[in-house]
């Protein structure tokens, strides 16, 4: 996968960081807005079998954890939902 498409692509790391809450805050808020977000149009899951480079050039560029294996990454839209998800859960 070109790394370059993933540059508009917001990951829980990257949220975690701007809403100023701990590791997995953007994680929980995910999974409860997860069913009526649809993956390939809101997110991105990339997978060591499928996306391996693109998950370590995201790692090499400390946008993820370190420990990350699967990774999900947010469009802008979903983003903001998880946001907004976030913050009403403090």
């Amino acid at each position: 996968m070109n790394t370059d498409a993933l540059q508009g692509f917001l990951t829980f790391r990257e949220l975690d960081a701007a809403m100023a809450h701990g590791k997995g805050s953007a994680f929980r808020a995910f999974k409860r807005l997860a069913p009526p977000l649809r993956e390939g149009e809101d997110f991105l899951r990339l997978t060591p079998a499928d996306s391996a480079d693109a998950i370590e050039a995201l790692r090499r560029q400390a946008r993820i954890y370190p420990a990350s294996i699967n990774v999900v990454l947010l469009h802008p839209g979903a983003a903001d939902r998880v946001r907004a998800g976030m913050q009403a859960h403090g």
